[in-house]
């Protein structure tokens, strides 16, 4: 009796000693985290406080009445993919310029031509320490990755929404045809703000959508499909103003929102 006493005050023992360790090792990665925050504090803070000015001068700026002819973004890349230098351009919609926005790393939309706002999670460890969702950050070189892709960003086009009619899905034949509406503007990102001209475009679903789906998800797949497809047409009509505006900008091909099943 007095051995297995023995024994079950040596695994709690051992168990507790595991558990402190463990409580240490969580310490010591959140201060190795935190470290890379603080490390980017001044630098991310100060580009935060030029994508505020520039929400100001994007709500200040009145719709376009023409397009831009020439938009002096020569060498600008909007492209962003792992593996490579992080973009000098992004897009954002105008809408995601909000208090609320900068600590959220969702655009929560079908309709935008970034995946996320591009100051991804960066403002909310600025100002909460936490992720968006509340916790703690982690992992110091994906910390890392995302303040460098953040403060490398100095050329912006904010997307205005002007008119938005989604595509709808009536039968397994048919659908009712979206569009958009919208405008770019395009900033250089800096203490003061700059505007540098801006296009108005639109995208229209085409007539006839090719659709992949699974029959017993048929219909959220053809729906999803629909309002790609109009995204799609919306990026093309971007692609092509941009090209002629500006030459030397570089953007995905329209084949990067192609929609995938």
């Amino acid at each position: 009796m007095r051995r297995a006493l023995l024994v079950v005050v040596g695994l709690v023992l051992l168990l507790g000693g595991a558990l402190t360790a463990l409580k240490l090792a969580t310490v010591n990665q959140e201060k190795v985290d935190f470290a890379v925050i603080e490390k980017h504090r001044a630098a991310a803070s100060a580009q935060l406080d030029r994508v505020r000015r520039l929400a100001d001068a994007v709500r200040a700026e009145k719709p376009l009445d023409a397009d831009t002819v020439t938009i002096p973004l020569s060498g600008v890349s909007f492209v962003d993919l792992s593996g490579q230098p992080p973009p000098t351009g992004a897009f954002v919609r105008a809408d995601l310029l909000t208090e609320e926005g900068y600590r959220d790393d969702d655009d929560g939309d079908d309709f935008t031509f970034d995946r996320s706002p591009f100051w991804g999670r960066c403002g909310a460890w600025l100002e909460t320490g936490k992720d968006p969702d509340g916790k703690p950050p982690k992992f110091a070189n994906v910390i890392e990755e995302e303040f460098q892709a953040f403060e490398k960003v100095r050329y912006v086009g904010v997307v205005r929404p002007l008119e938005l009619v989604k595509p709808e899905r009536k039968d397994d034949a048919t659908f009712l045809a979206g569009h958009y509406r919208y405008e770019v503007l395009f900033y250089e990102l800096s203490d003061s703000p700059r505007l540098l001209g801006g296009l108005r475009l639109e995208g229209k679903n085409d007539e006839a959508v090719r659709v992949k789906y699974q029959e017993k998800t048929r219909a959220f797949d053809e729906a999803e499909w629909l309002r790609r497809n109009l995204r799609l047409r919306a990026y093309e009509a971007l692609s092509r103003a941009l090209e002629k505006a500006s030459p030397n900008a570089k953007l995905h091909p329209p084949s990067f929102f192609t929609p995938d099943a």
